[in-house]
């Protein structure tokens, strides 16, 4: 069959590329400079019979660090002969208590730069006050006294897809991802709180559990209470992460996914939300 005649009962309007107009959606126009027959879309025209392509965004939330054995926020170092350096991720960890020589320490940096922020410094007091563990949003805080540093606040600038797909932490309507967790300190001192985004807890007592980081959020897990010999000073467990993607709700469901993926689909404000919280595999659009 040739264009002509499968033009021949459709009606259109004819003209160049130059010449296009605006039109509204659902007009069609044959282009003589391109040869094809167009239709206008919501915002375009698009040849007519093609699928538009779909473009899917993706916020894609890592696991959060463990608090430190016996202090330091999330991924911070230990106590006494069990000394280790915080440790650098996303977010930075923060300064742990009793290093060689004693004395202060910067809390690690983020890794790779950009990503999230370094975790606060410990200065040394005799309460073993750790530092806080970064945030997506902010840098944890320094311990200050008898005060462990409190975690960094995590990233708020996906709140609209914590609201739709009911993720994150809700801290009074805003949603936030990735905090850091607390420091840790000793029974002297006061507790810190993980910063907002699901970070944990430190804890200031051997008869008290880190709080771990909240589950899919990628919030750090809270550092352990000061000391030395007690076996429940472990710090917290990190959050799960999470895995959103999102595009328009005009584009079709997806075709395929994994049945080894945990998910959660959504339909709100213009947009399909698919929320995936666990296991490994692919899906097809």
């Amino acid at each position: 069959m040739t264009k002509a005649r499968d033009l021949a009962n459709v009606r259109y309007t004819k003209g160049s590329t130059a010449n296009r107009p605006t039109g509204n959606q659902g007009d069609l126009y044959y282009d003589t400079t391109e040869d094809n027959l167009y239709q206008k879309n919501a915002t375009t025209w698009a040849v007519a019979g093609v699928a538009n392509a779909i473009i899917a965004e993706m916020l894609v939330v890592a696991g959060g660090g463990g608090g430190g054995t016996w202090t330091g926020g999330g991924g911070g170092g230990g106590f006494n002969g069990s000394y280790a350096a915080p440790t650098t991720g996303g977010s930075g960890g923060g300064g742990t208590t009793d290093q060689p020589g004693g004395g202060a320490q910067t809390g690690a940096a983020a890794s790779p730069t950009g990503q999230g922020n370094a975790g606060g410094s410990y200065t040394r007091d005799s309460n073993y006050a750790a530092g806080g563990g970064g945030g997506a949003g902010a840098g944890g805080a320094n311990n200050s006294g008898t005060t462990a540093g409190s975690g960094g606040v995590g990233t708020s600038a996906y709140s609209a897809w914590g609201l739709a797909t009911s993720s994150g932490q809700n801290v009074g309507g805003t949603y936030f991802f990735a905090g850091g967790g607390g420091g840790g300190s000793n029974g002297a001192g006061s507790q810190s709180t993980g910063g907002s985004g699901g970070g944990g807890a430190g804890r200031v007592s051997f008869g008290q559990t880190p709080d771990a980081g909240t589950a899919n959020t990628g919030g750090g897990g809270g550092g352990g209470p000061t000391g030395s010999g007690a076996t429940s000073a472990n710090g917290g467990n990190g959050g799960s992460g999470i895995v959103i993607m999102r595009y328009s709700d005009a584009s079709p469901d997806l075709t395929t996914i994994a049945a080894g993926l945990t998910y959660t689909k959504y339909t709100t404000g213009g947009y399909k939300y698919y929320k995936f919280t666990a296991g490994t595999g692919s899906v097809t659009i």
